[in-house]
């Protein structure tokens, strides 16, 4: 009786601890139930995230971009007036006298020894776009650029490590110093957006201050200029201004 007894007790047991563990499973399939997404409410989500994603991103990026921009010019500012400081220090002190009359190559050969990277050996290639820089709400489509060594500066130019490309010649007594701060092969190779230019004088003076003959700025503001000066003269606005690659259209 007894073994009987204890049979009937162990098998009250068992029965109640396998219907606590049913009831127990039960909750948990229930509350698994309750927090589960179905997959209308998923998609929705997921549709949301894509719209908000389109609306913010592309701001994301052109933000991105005009840092990079920025950054780049700085950087290639702060070469060009590296290298000129160091061959002028080289040939003491007269630059333009010793490189201006008939000594391209020369002179190519001096600047880009101060840099790293590759020479570009390309002697033909699609010309740079003459456009004016257009800062945003101007009416501006394209201006006259000066047939000039910048007007084409990619032959004989050098490509630094960092991408940005470099060129010097010669022309209407000054040594001229064009450079791209995101290379030829990358757009939009306007001027005064990622194309950009230093002038160095017979006063043996790097300069970039075209407000002598109306600057950067107030020919953005003129929608029928012509002068040949629009976007070239802009270096100088760009290393004045903290916020000019915020204001260009590109």
């Amino acid at each position: 009786m007894k073994t009987s007894g204890g049979g009937s007790s162990e098998l009250l047991q068992l029965s109640s601890c396998v219907k606590m563990q049913k009831c127990h499973n039960s909750d948990m399939i229930h509350h698994d139930k309750k927090s589960a997404f179905t997959l209308a409410e998923v998609l929705i989500t997921l549709g949301i995230i894509g719209v908000v994603a389109a609306l913010v991103l592309p701001g994301v990026i052109k933000g991105y971009q005009r840092k990079v921009m920025k950054t780049q010019f700085d950087r290639a500012v702060s070469v060009i007036n590296q290298a000129v400081t160091r061959m002028q220090d080289d040939v003491g002190g007269d630059l333009w006298g010793t490189y201006y009359y008939g000594k391209g190559t020369e002179l190519r050969k001096h600047f880009y020894s101060y840099l790293s990277g590759t020479l570009e050996t390309r002697t033909k290639t699609k010309d740079i776009n003459p456009y004016y820089v257009s800062l945003k709400g101007s009416t501006t489509t394209i201006h006259y650029c000066p047939p000039s060594c910048c007007g084409n500066p990619v032959p004989n130019s050098f490509i630094s490590s960092d991408g940005i490309m470099y060129n010097v010649c010669t022309r209407d007594n000054v040594i001229n110093i064009p450079f791209d701060i995101n290379g030829n092969d990358r757009g939009p190779n306007k001027w005064g957006i990622d194309l950009f230019d230093f002038d160095y004088t017979s006063a043996n003076k790097l300069t970039n201050n075209y407000t002598d003959r109306g600057g950067c700025y107030a020919y953005y503001k003129n929608s029928t200029s012509s002068n040949v000066n629009d976007g070239i003269s802009c270096t100088h606005a760009a290393m004045k201004d903290p916020k000019y690659f915020d204001k260009i259209d590109f």
